[in-house]
């Protein structure tokens, strides 16, 4: 009963103050909105800042033009975000393109969401992504989960155009789910992340040339959506206590 009442005094600390969910939400249709974000601009391979604009380079979008740089191990790249406490779910719609045309010349270039664990050492980076872009001359998507600033990552076939990413957290579980316009959404995969804290970081990241002697990548970013999950207590306690499936939770969280 103490180590409970422990977890709900902390719980509480921890939430108070923060932003209700739905209010982190951007429709990129805005300029004003872009000092509502956290910006890190990360490691430049070539010396080229990223840049990024809301509603400026086109209308209703959040545009990002990284330099050439990479996500990966204790590296960092540009990542655009806002802090999240708890149980969460965020939805990005993006299109990814080259700099001169739809498709990407560069190898590695890719953006899609990411939650991070805060920190400003590079041997503790903890975080988990979920990205569209373009990888060995195809159209991929990439789960990327990183501990200790140790990176593993795979890779799937994905179509080119729009699509929307989503990350949802349920306590150590993180859902990753993806829909193509007119779709449904698609589980695909499911990550158990028992070291990430009840604070992280969410937000839109982009990177381009790992391996490569440029970047090729522009991030059209339609719109993030950030939710609660919408998942019952009672529910929740049964997964988290191993008494129901996380697969239960997939009708809540695959809700619009």
């Amino acid at each position: 009963m103490r180590k409970l009442a422990l977890f709900v005094a902390l719980l509480a600390a921890t939430t108070a103050g923060a932003a209700p969910l739905p209010s982190l939400s951007d429709e990129f249709n805005d300029p004003a909105t872009t000092a509502q974000w956290q910006v890190m601009q990360g490691d430049l391979a070539d010396g080229v800042a990223p840049t990024y604009d809301i509603s400026r380079t086109t209308p209703g979008e959040l545009t990002i033009v990284p330099g050439r740089s990479w996500w990966v191990d204790g590296t960092r790249a540009f990542y655009l975000f806002k802090p999240v406490v708890g149980d969460f779910v965020v939805t990005v719609r993006l299109h990814v393109t080259g700099r001169d045309g739809a498709t990407r010349t560069a190898d590695w270039s890719l953006s899609g969401l990411l939650v991070r664990r805060p920190t400003d050492d590079r041997s503790k980076e903890s975080w988990l992504s979920f990205r569209v872009g373009r990888r060995g001359g195809k159209d991929v998507f990439e789960r990327k989960t990183t501990v200790g600033g140790v990176s593993m990552l795979v890779l799937t076939p994905a179509q080119p155009g729009w699509v929307e990413l989503r990350i949802a957290r349920v306590g150590r579980y993180f859902f990753l789910l993806r829909r193509y316009p007119g779709g449904a959404w698609t589980p695909h995969f499911t990550y158990i992340r028992r070291d990430l804290p009840l604070a992280l970081t969410a937000g839109i990241d982009a990177f381009s040339g790992y391996g490569d002697t440029k970047a090729d990548l522009v991030s059209h970013v339609h719109w993030i959506h950030f939710a609660p999950t919408g998942v019952p207590g009672t529910l929740r306690r049964a997964v988290l206590a191993g008494k129901r499936s996380p697969v239960a939770l997939t009708r809540f969280l695959t809700r619009a």
